[in-house]
């Protein structure tokens, strides 16, 4: 089993080398697929170590929906600023944390 110095080593190199380009790519230029891809895959990986597989890809595929819908609001409707998605963003996050809080989600 890898140590925790080893693994942060490699996260590490892999943010610099592999997650900063893919971020910048999928985040510049009105990529919209880009963005949902990235936001998909970023709620996967934080959601992987203690999802089954069936829920962990429908949590991929929404929220690769919802990169896709605020990407597209940000750029064609907010005059490519991010704010609109931040506000969808930090709505859910809160709908979803009240509803984990109050046991409305089991």
């Amino acid at each position: 089993m890898p140590t925790l110095s080893a693994l942060i080593t490699v996260f590490a190199q892999l943010g610099v080398f592999l997650v900063v380009p893919v971020a910048w790519w999928a985040l510049t230029a009105r990529r919209s697929l880009g963005f949902a891809a990235w936001i998909g895959l970023m709620h996967v990986a934080l959601f992987a170590s203690f999802v089954p597989p069936l829920p962990l890809a429908l949590i991929g595929a929404v929220t690769a929906a919802n990169g896709w819908i605020t990407g597209w609001i940000n750029e064609e409707c907010a005059g490519g600023s991010i704010v609109p998605s931040w506000l969808l963003h930090a709505t859910a996050n809160l709908a979803v944390g009240w509803g984990a809080a109050f046991g409305l989600l089991s």
